[in-house]
């Protein structure tokens, strides 16, 4: 099965989704499926599995685990509180003040939620700078090296996982600067050589590891096996590529 056909084929979370960045489907029919979401698949499991306290629990692990990454509100507040914390290099680390230098994990996880804080609540010029003061940080190291030395700054950034909890990895970042519709430039071609050397003969991309301690079930994916959400994410990051044009032709990300 070709694999777009093999996301539209599956759970209406990856299908959506699909139909909206890969299958240039009609809104209305993408919003029609878009509904099915909470009620049917892995969503529908999610909010099945939430308890009567409005928490979320998994045998072996503390209640809070997967609550916190199942459901995480922004709020202004927070978003004032991690502009506030972001580092001189422009990302975050969740040891500052200790440590003057930021994280790739952290500030993934960061950029993440400010993003969907200004898409909940609106957009705030600090909290706009911060964030792509931070899409510099990772920019500047064309996504996975160490500035310093052009070395990779950690060979599992280049492993894909699903879900990610806070940890890092290139196809994650990607995916971030997609959705944030930053416009790709020569920095990128690195972290895309990565993802298009990881995709199968069948076009598509496989489940390198999965932190699934932070849902109350068991990920239905399996370690080494074909990935729907890999492959989704794979698929419209070099889509998003390919459609820019030549990055050589461009200046820096905005």
């Amino acid at each position: 099965m070709d694999a777009i056909d093999w996301l539209l084929d599956s759970d209406p979370a990856i299908r959506w989704q699909a139909m909206r960045d890969l299958a240039d489907a009609p809104p209305n029919a993408v919003a029609a499926e878009r509904a099915r979401v909470p009620h049917e698949g892995v969503a529908g499991q999610i909010l099945a599995c939430q308890g009567s306290d409005g928490s979320w629990h998994r045998a072996g692990a503390s209640d809070w685990l997967p609550t916190l990454f199942t459901m995480i509100f922004p709020t202004m507040s927070l978003a004032q509180r991690l502009v506030g914390e972001q580092l001189s290099d422009g990302g975050w680390n969740c040891e500052a003040p200790k440590s003057a230098r930021s994280s790739f994990h952290t500030t993934i996880c960061v950029l993440e939620g400010l993003l969907e804080h200004e898409r909940a609540v609106g957009s705030a010029p600090e909290v706009v700078a911060a964030r792509r003061r931070g899409q510099e940080y990772l920019l500047e190291r064309g996504l996975f090296r160490r500035r310093s030395t052009g070395e990779v700054a950690n060979p599992a950034f280049l492993k894909f996982a699903f879900p990610p909890r806070y940890h890092y990895d290139v196809l994650r970042a990607l995916d971030y600067l997609r959705s944030a519709g930053v416009q790709p430039d020569a920095r990128l071609e690195g972290a895309l050589q990565v993802v298009e050397s990881l995709q199968q003969a069948d076009g598509r991309w496989i489940l390198d590891r999965a932190h699934h301690e932070t849902l109350a079930f068991p990920f239905s994916e399996s370690v080494g096996e074909p990935s729907r959400w890999n492959t989704l994410r794979a698929l419209r990051v070099l889509r998003w590529y390919e459609r820019a044009g030549s990055p050589h032709d461009q200046g820096q990300c905005a």
